[in-house]
């Protein structure tokens, strides 16, 4: 609930024509009402440059017709007569106007599409601790945390769902800043007390991710309990390892370093080891489309203007996996949310198929 808030409440932000205040009034309004201040900034910007053009002539055209039942025609001529304070007092009146409609029913959207989110209080509590890690680092790491251990149902399906067999050695591929590994590690922390609940507890724990800046985010908030390595997962030669995770990631690479990376995971596995797999279904409508979306513009901002982005049925993701000598559980309950995503229990054979 609280994050449909922050949501909607940053819709509501972004629309007012307060232009260069809206990330001191979503720094306020976050601290004021204990909301996530990184996702009340992210909705507000949807006054961004492309939608700007069109939420300014909704909110005058809306308020003019609000103060005077009529709307201004779109011309030159009406550009050089109108006049600034009443043109002013449309836009206030519009802007607020519109900016209640669009947050209340962004608001609703969200808690429709995610929910109460997790339902299981050893993982709230796990969840907490594992972002709180990320205080002293990042401030937006920590709200990163916050949100996406929340709002993400993959990470509480993979701690809680039976779907990890405990043990050995955990990799997480592509782990960004390490938050499946913050959680394993609160939860091999809790597992030393009485009573603690039956959860995946490794012997070690190992992320691999690209980027460094986001590694160095995940070794100041895993510290030791946790080795991350700046590497690219595509090259690789992976230590052996008993369960391994994939989330969002195998979509970032062409089709033959999928191939490759996926039998060098198999190569570390022994038989009976595990590996999930999180993808996005390209059948899955406009749940898809916002996937497709989110990733490319994380590529922009990130300046990976070239990223590929290649995704597969999944069909044609579990005749892979069979191929490479891996069987398959899929559908997976649990990893249910807004995005067209599908989760994958991969399990190591003695031989390839």
């Amino acid at each position: 609930m609280r994050q449909a808030v922050a949501i909607g409440l940053g819709v509501f932000v972004g629309c007012l024509p307060l232009y260069g205040l809206h990330l001191p009034i979503c720094l306020f309004l976050g601290r004021l009402f204990g909301l996530n201040r990184l996702k009340l900034y992210l909705a507000a910007n949807i006054s961004n440059p492309l939608l700007l053009p069109f939420l300014l002539l909704a909110e005058v055209q809306g308020g003019a017709w609000l103060r005077s039942g009529q709307t201004y025609a779109l011309s030159l001529e009406t550009m050089r007569t109108v006049d600034p304070r009443s043109f002013g007092a449309d836009l206030v009146v519009g802007a607020i106007v519109l900016a209640l409609i669009l947050g209340t029913c962004t608001a609703a959207l969200t808690y429709a599409a995610i929910g109460r989110g997790p339902r299981r209080p050893v993982f709230e509590r796990l969840a907490s601790r594992a972002a709180d890690r990320y205080v002293q680092g990042s401030l937006t790491g920590w709200e990163f945390a916050n949100a996406k251990l929340r709002s993400d149902p993959v990470y509480e399906a993979s701690l809680c769902g039976g779907l990890l067999p405990p043990g050995g050695t955990f990799v997480d591929i592509g782990c960004g800043q390490g938050l499946m590994l913050a959680l394993l590690a609160e939860a091999r922390a809790e597992s030393h007390a009485v009573g603690a609940p039956s959860l995946p507890i490794f012997d070690e724990l190992l992320g691999i991710e690209t980027r460094a800046g986001v590694a160095r985010l995940a070794r100041a908030a895993l510290g030791p309990d946790a080795d991350v390595m700046e590497a690219d997962a595509a090259a690789l030669s992976f230590p052996p390892c008993s369960a391994a995770v994939l989330f969002d990631v195998l979509h970032m690479m062409p089709r033959d370093q999928q191939d490759r990376l996926l039998a060098a995971v198999w190569a570390a596995l022994p038989p009976g080891g595990v590996l999930l797999v999180r993808e996005a279904d390209p059948s899955s409508g406009w749940r898809f489309s916002l996937v497709r979306m989110a990733n490319r513009l994380k590529a922009m901002a990130t300046g990976a203007w070239h990223q590929p982005l290649c995704f597969r049925s999944p069909d044609d993701w579990v005749a892979l996996f069979h191929q490479i000598g891996f069987d398959v559980e899929y559908p997976v309950q649990g990893d249910r949310g807004p995005f067209g995503n599908v989760l994958f229990v991969l399990t190591a054979t003695e031989a390839r198929s």
